[in-house]
């Protein structure tokens, strides 16, 4: 959901006002670079806000390492900005775009939790806390 609530105007903003090469529909590179940018800081706040403010974070444990946090965000990260650069073009706004960004980030961070950590894809959406159980071991 942070993709979208920041991510998506945020695009839009830098869009409108910085944007100088488009694309056919209309979204513009420097928006999608943003939307990028914007939602790899926000995943990083995510994870580390917690230690910062001394409290029990339960997506990493002490070990934590910024190399296992890439590995969960940048794929959700990039297939957001591709959903939200696509979603108006290809569809024609049948779907919209708040819809499907939080549905495609969960799924692309279940499948890579599912690749890198064997968590079975009915836990992850079913019980996940099984899920951040398993991340806090590896990081």
């Amino acid at each position: 959901m942070l993709f979208l609530v920041i991510g998506d105007p945020t695009a839009a903003w830098v869009g409108t006002f910085y944007g100088k090469r488009r694309f056919s529909n209309g979204k513009s590179v420097e928006g999608i670079i943003a939307f990028i940018v914007v939602c790899t800081i926000v995943g990083f706040v995510f994870y580390i806000f917690p230690k910062i403010l001394n409290k029990p974070n339960f997506l990493k444990g002490e070990g934590f390492v910024l190399y296992n946090s890439l590995i969960f965000l940048i794929p959700a990260i990039l297939v957001s900005a591709f959903t939200e650069l696509y979603c108006g073009t290809y569809w024609n706004g049948l779907v919209d775009d708040n819809l499907l960004i939080p549905a495609v980030s969960a799924l692309v961070l279940g499948f890579t939790a599912w690749l890198f950590l064997g968590v079975e894809p009915s836990t992850i959406f079913l019980n996940p806390t099984v899920l951040f159980l398993k991340m806090e071991s590896i990081l």
